[in-house]
């Protein structure tokens, strides 16, 4: 797979626009730290600093490795830098000014903002909202890289029937899995902006290990390798007759998609097909809406009040109190980004926009069904299905 560059046009608009977010917010002085937020304004992902002016061009003073940060950015101006010492020194030599309104990053460590705050005088200004907003609206050249890693991850969903082996384990056909999306380009890991929260590439629970108690902040559930590690999946034979959650991140280029499929060996009962069958309806019900001027706040509000009226609240997206409040969320260079489908989310939607719809139905005793598709939001038209697959329930052998 060849190396792939961010375009100096996409930084410069990336740039621009967050200049444009920072003058509404009277910031004058923007220092971006985080590493998948650098790469996204820069190109690079480097341990340093991104110093983003109000006007000009921005700074890149990078610890290391600066040979690579000049390979891969297209940024015109990429410093050595030894530490926030010799950080307002770099920007005089620049021709800019010490910020007096900075903005920075209020998701970094304490440590580090302990560091920084020595040499750059505040009161800070976090900008991590304005950099979630940024992100959500994909240009063409990102929409294109998440449509590719949905090609991909499409492929890699149509080919795990073959993997399965007699008597596998949740683990053992999470590894051939892994391997498989590894040898079709996803990047390895899967990248999660959540303070404390880790994804490897997702999980394949069967039975009621769909719903095994989790940390993570979805619907379903992983029992996973160990309580260190509950990742992946379980030691667990996986069983006929069963609801076998398989939830996987794709990353291709650094952009994801998310996409879960329900599998099973044999037969489901008519309660879980029944389940499946509403979650499928949910999920259209949701797309028809994902249009931009839709707020998501108001999706959710709508979905959750059909569905009280349906009767069908119980074990939806989660089980009892664990159910998690919101029915999707945005994806891009992390698979949990801004906006999410969900209370309190009351920007409207805007065209760029790629959003991971999950509707899910506990069934106690049983498991976990449901769907999950990446789309794309468009100016006009029904947005776009990028794992386009159908959603069928996939049988594994017997």
């Amino acid at each position: 797979m060849p190396e792939q560059f961010t375009p100096k046009a996409e930084l410069d608009q990336r740039i621009h626009r967050l200049q444009q977010m920072m003058a509404q917010h009277a910031i004058d002085g923007a220092l971006v730290i985080e590493p998948t937020n650098m790469f996204y304004f820069a190109g690079t992902m480097q341990s340093g600093v991104l110093y983003v002016p109000a006007e000009g061009e921005p700074v890149l003073m990078v610890r290391r490795s600066i040979e690579r940060a000049r390979l891969e950015s297209t940024l015109s101006c990429i410093v050595p830098f030894a530490s926030y010492r010799t950080f307002l020194a770099i920007l005089d030599e620049h021709g800019l000014a010490s910020p007096q309104a900075p903005g920075l990053e209020f998701s970094i460590p304490m440590e580090m903002y302990g560091r920084i705050e020595k040499y750059v005088k505040g009161p800070f200004k976090d900008i991590q909202g304005l950099v979630a907003r940024c992100r959500a609206i994909k240009s063409n050249y990102e929409a294109n890289l998440i449509r590719e890693a949905g090609r991909r991850q499409v492929d890699n969903f149509a080919r795990i029937p073959s993997l399965y082996r007699g008597n596998m384990t949740e683990l053992e056909l999470g590894a051939a899995i892994e391997q498989q999306m590894l040898l079709l380009g996803h990047h390895g890991m899967a990248n999660i902006q959540s303070w404390g929260s880790r994804l490897h590439i997702g999980y394949v629970s069967a039975g009621e290990n769909g719903y095994y108690p989790h940390m993570f902040d979805g619907p379903g559930g992983c029992k996973g390798i160990c309580p260190a590690v509950p990742e992946l999946g379980s030691q667990r034979p996986i069983q006929k007759n069963e609801p076998v959650l398989i939830d996987l991140a794709f990353g291709y280029q650094g952009y994801h998609v998310d996409m879960t499929r329900i599998f099973c060996r044999g037969q489901l009962a008519r309660e879980a097909l029944d389940a499946q069958k509403r979650c499928l309806e949910i999920q259209q019900w949701i797309v028809e809406l994902l249009k931009p001027g839709a707020t998501p706040s108001q999706i959710y509000a709508s979905m959750i009040d059909k569905l009280q009226k349906l009767n069908w609240t119980e074990h939806f997206m989660g089980y009892g109190d664990r159910a998690v409040k919101f029915l999707g969320h945005g994806v891009g260079l992390s698979v949990d980004e801004f906006p999410a489908i969900a209370k309190g989310f009351d920007e409207p939607l805007e065209a760029g926009m790629v959003l991971a719809v999950e509707p899910k139905k506990v069934l106690p005793g049983v498991g976990v069904v449901g769907i999950e598709n990446t789309w794309l939001v468009r100016a006009e038209g029904d947005a776009v299905k990028l794992t386009a697959a159908d959603d069928d329930i996939r049988e594994l052998p017997l």
